[in-house]
């Protein structure tokens, strides 16, 4: 595994999504052999996510967790490059389905904390419809506030 501490400029060189809609902020670890990812999000109260979510009582939306996560396996992909270890294709993905489960609210202030494994291999007839099986988690602190596996398929070039 190596540690690294990158920011918006290498995660804009890895994924699509830009601010506000970016929710993967830095990148603190990867692991291209066992294929890892290790990033956050730091969350402040003054988000304006929460003047809606919940005025007085502000929850971090579920919806915007998983999305991080799926920002992390995406990123993931793009280190991976042309060609991940298993053999399979490397490159940009698109989310395909979800299996997560939200364990526990994430109040402001927060640094969320994603983590995203590829386990195993690809499993397509050809490279532009291989899928792909990421393990993830979310956390905050010793707090582990999400679990499961996001689906993700790989774009055609």
């Amino acid at each position: 595994m190596q540690r690294v501490d990158w920011g918006a400029e290498v995660i804009d060189g890895l994924i699509p999504h830009r601010p506000p809609f970016r929710f993967l902020e830095r990148i603190h670890a990867w692991s291209h052999e066992d294929p890892f990812l290790h990033g956050s999000l730091d969350i402040s109260a003054g988000a304006p996510i929460f003047e809606g979510h919940f005025p007085g009582d502000p929850i971090w939306p579920g919806v915007c967790t998983i999305e991080g996560l799926a920002q992390t396996c995406a990123a993931l992909t793009a280190l991976l490059g042309r060609t991940a270890p298993d053999g399979g294709p490397g490159g940009r993905s698109v989310l395909g389905a979800v299996n997560v489960r939200l364990l526990g609210p994430v109040r402001p202030p927060a640094r969320l904390e994603y983590r995203a494994w590829l386990p195993g291999p690809a499993v397509g007839s050809s490279a532009g419809d291989a899928l792909r099986t990421f393990r993830v988690e979310a956390s905050v602190g010793a707090t582990l506030v999400a679990r499961g596996t996001l689906i993700a398929s790989r774009l055609p070039e």
